[in-house]
């Protein structure tokens, strides 16, 4: 990653003073429980891709708070304009591949990501005229839990006890190009996928299915959604994930995770074959659109997508070093600072053992674990993460060995 010299603000020496409490250092991946102690959050680049206590995050908060005078001023005020932002991102992605910048001629903003999920797929429909409206998703999918994502997803624990699933959505094995083939009909608007498994040790599409599922979106006239929306925005070392994995392009992403701040909010990047629409501009969520902005013009500016290709191999490295002793491992899957470690243990146990230590994770199927880390970890945050991990490991290996 860049080096900053003495006249960057670090990122992660920000001392934040609760309330009734005595100062605590927050950093990348430090933050505080309930009770005040000292939590390190695997998962914090799902917050931001900067980390914890972002000082730039924060400034862009406090400037569009400062001037927020609630829906009212929607009626007499031009709004905030998304173009600077969407110039940003056709700028971060002109430099990675090919061609993936045109993927980008229209970005829209939302409250959330599911708002975003909802009209990227909602557009696929639309551009059928309402002949074609199928959508196609794989087994073992999470969407998101509005209506309309919980029917894209092909998890049968989001549809149990909610009624009837929205028509529209059929569910195909992942990695077999075949059965999607022949999922196809008429009425197929779109295929809908996401480049990690997050609900299986995360665990990335192979290069080969996503190079196969973009060929039969181009044969059948298919629009490929590609939803990045629980994945960290530049974690891979690439401003999206699925393009450190395949050169493809996608006709419309939705990213969210590690964009917001930890805020809700949604983006959606569409090319010309989703909308024939401009850059969208809006007023409705001026927040939004400052955080993101923000979070994309101090990744820049730092230079960390250049720079963390090195860093981003060499954490996942450092992860299997630490746990290779241990018998109940069984493998590692690593893209960039997301990392799935797939055990033969229960995934709610590991859970709950590193919670003892003061480690966040969360379980990434029956017997796997997840971590989704910032790329503003310094080299203490990662000792100390490294540190828990051991210790969380070693107090499952005494358990089953008792």
């Amino acid at each position: 990653m860049a080096n900053m010299d003495d006249s960057e603000i670090p990122l992660t020496d920000v001392l934040i003073e609760p309330s009734g409490r005595s100062a605590v250092r927050h950093s990348a991946i430090r933050r505080e429980d309930v009770d005040g102690r000292e939590i390190i959050d695997a998962l914090a680049g799902r917050a931001s891709v900067l980390g914890f206590a972002d000082p730039y995050v924060a400034e862009a908060i406090r400037q569009v708070a400062n001037g927020y005078l609630g829906d009212a001023s929607a009626l007499d005020c031009d709004g905030h304009d998304l173009a600077p932002l969407a110039e940003k991102i056709r700028s971060m992605l002109s430099s990675e591949t090919e061609g993936v910048s045109a993927m980008a001629e229209s970005v829209w903003i939302y409250p959330s990501a599911e708002d975003a999920m909802e009209a990227m797929i909602g557009g696929s429909r639309a551009r059928g005229g309402g002949a074609r409206y199928r959508t196609l998703s794989l087994v073992g999918s999470d969407h998101g839990r509005t209506a309309m994502c919980r029917s894209a997803s092909g998890r049968p624990e989001l549809h149990a006890d909610f009624g009837p699933m929205l028509a529209g959505f059929d569910h195909v094995a992942a990695n077999d190009i075949a059965s999607l083939r022949s999922a196809v009909d008429e009425s197929t608007a779109a295929v809908l996928l996401s480049p990690l498994d997050l609900c299986d040790a995360a665990r990335p599409r192979d290069h080969d299915y996503l190079a196969a599922v973009r060929q039969l979106c181009d044969e059948h006239d298919l629009l490929l959604l590609i939803d990045e929306s629980r994945l960290c925005i530049g974690s891979s070392g690439r401003l999206l994930t699925y393009t450190s994995i395949s050169d493809i392009v996608a006709d419309a992403v939705v990213v969210s995770g590690g964009l917001f701040g930890g805020l809700p909010g949604g983006l959606l990047l569409a090319g010309p074959r989703w909308t024939d629409s401009p850059v969208a501009n809006t007023r409705l969520y001026p927040l939004q659109t400052a955080v993101a902005t923000a979070t994309l013009e101090r990744v820049a500016e730092l230079g960390w997508l250049e720079a963390s290709g090195e860093d981003t191999s060499a954490f996942p490295v450092a992860v299997a070093e630490t746990i290779a002793g241990f018998e109940f491992i069984r493998d590692l899957h690593a893209t960039g600072t997301t990392v799935g470690i797939e055990t033969d243990l229960a995934a709610i146990d590991l859970v709950q053992a590193a919670a003892s230590v003061g480690l966040r994770i969360e379980a990434a199927g029956e017997t796997s674990i997840k971590m989704q880390l910032p790329l503003g970890m310094d080299a203490d945050d990662r000792e100390e993460l490294l540190a828990r991990l051991t210790r969380t490991m070693s107090a499952m290996e005494l358990i089953t060995e008792n």
